[in-house]
């Protein structure tokens, strides 16, 4: 059976590629055909190498709640803040919030952490946000089928303010954090997404808490003690991270200053690189070191907790 009737089957497959990822659920159903290419790993590595695969920064992020004040005027709700899924396409410039299953319907757990891994993204720990408590629940959407499952519970009971990082083909590390005695933790875990189960790794030298976790080789005392890990991310080739004012990445044994964080950003979420160009609510063009602002409409403007890029 030709993937489209009359094509080359080349010609088809390139024309599949090109869809925009959020597509891929209502094509993968069309046919068993179209659903077996958008499940390959070879038509996405297709698409990779053609250019066409798309990057998104998902982000846990407050929903705006406005009430009417007695003036008649709306103004932001203070009430406990929903969090939320929010999707940016960084190229397009488009935002979108990704649903929520049935298990998350009051919303995502308070101080959860976020991992992308292959097409898939994991939420894993946080505060429930009805009972305040500290989970150890793990949910998996993947992004193929637009579907939702519950994972298996982080095991050593739950834990807050963990690190989290994904090798970002199968697999999440958690480390770190402190356990609901508020005892900070030198423990570790892998969790291995396609098989649903986790792994106790070896402990750490010491206790970790509030940490942050990047994806490569183990290496203790990477940052001095003066500097704080939250918005370090990895490059590539190199490290960043906000530092003092500035972004500095870490080439070689050196640090080097890349460009002054603007005067607008007062405490920084989440930094993320995209194509080299490490961003933090703006983009940073490495290359002229000008910033541009990121532009968000009103609904998207909510504080961001945690976040996490994937190419797809």
């Amino acid at each position: 059976m030709d993937l489209i009737s009359g094509i080359p089957e080349d010609v088809a497959r390139d024309c599949l590629i090109r869809l925009p990822y959020h597509h891929f659920p209502t094509v993968a159903s069309v046919c068993k055909a179209w659903g077996a290419q958008i499940h390959s790993p070879e038509f996405h590595r297709q698409r990779k190498t053609a250019n066409h695969a798309q990057k998104i920064l998902l982000t846990v992020q407050s929903k705006i709640q406005t009430q009417i004040t007695k003036t008649g005027l709306l103004a932001k709700s203070a009430s406990n803040p929903v969090y939320r899924l929010s999707i940016l396409e960084p190229k397009s410039g488009s935002w979108s919030e990704l649903g929520l299953g049935e298990e998350l319907g009051s919303g995502l757990p308070m101080f959860c952490q976020i991992a992308c891994v292959g097409h898939d993204l994991v939420v894993i720990g946080g505060w429930d946000p009805e009972s305040w408590k500290a989970s150890n629940s793990v949910f998996v959407y993947n992004f193929l089928s637009a579907k939702w499952r519950r994972g298996t519970d982080m095991p050593a009971g739950p834990r807050t303010f963990f690190a989290c990082a994904s090798d970002q083909d199968r697999t999440v590390y958690v480390a770190g954090g402190h356990d609901d005695e508020k005892n900070a933790l030198r423990s570790a875990l892998a969790y291995d997404v396609p098989r649903d189960a986790w792994e106790m790794l070896p402990d750490m030298a010491r206790e970790r808490d509030e940490c942050k976790a990047v994806w490569g080789p183990v290496e203790e005392e990477f940052l001095d003690e003066a500097a704080c890990p939250r918005t370090c991310v990895d490059g590539g080739a190199v490290m960043y991270m906000c530092r003092g004012g500035d972004v500095v990445g870490l080439d070689g044994d050196t640090w080097r200053k890349i460009a002054k964080v603007p005067r607008e950003l007062r405490n920084v979420a989440c930094v993320g690189v995209l194509d080299g160009a490490p961003h933090v609510g703006f983009f940073l063009d490495l290359k002229s070191g000008a910033w541009a602002n990121l532009v968000s409409p009103e609904e998207f403007t909510g504080h961001v907790q945690s976040g996490c890029l994937m190419e797809i």
